[in-house]
């Protein structure tokens, strides 16, 4: 399970879809949607991973439908 959300969260950041709005979170852009495959997804929730003062990475959730 662990390996296919960090694969989702790795593509998420490197493929965007198309798309008029993004969110940047920490110099990054996120794109609000982006498509895999034949599957829509839509931004969910994002953040930075910080380690002493330091930004590690900035990593982004994707699901078919926003979620709580």
């Amino acid at each position: 399970m662990y390996k296919k959300l960090g694969l989702l969260v790795l593509v998420s950041l490197l493929v965007f879809a198309a798309s008029a709005q993004a969110r940047t979170i920490g110099g990054v852009d996120m794109e609000e949607t982006l498509k895999a495959g034949d599957t829509s997804l839509i931004l969910n929730g994002a953040g930075i991973r910080e380690k002493f003062f330091a930004n590690i990475y900035v990593a982004g959730l994707y699901l078919k439908e926003k979620k709580q």
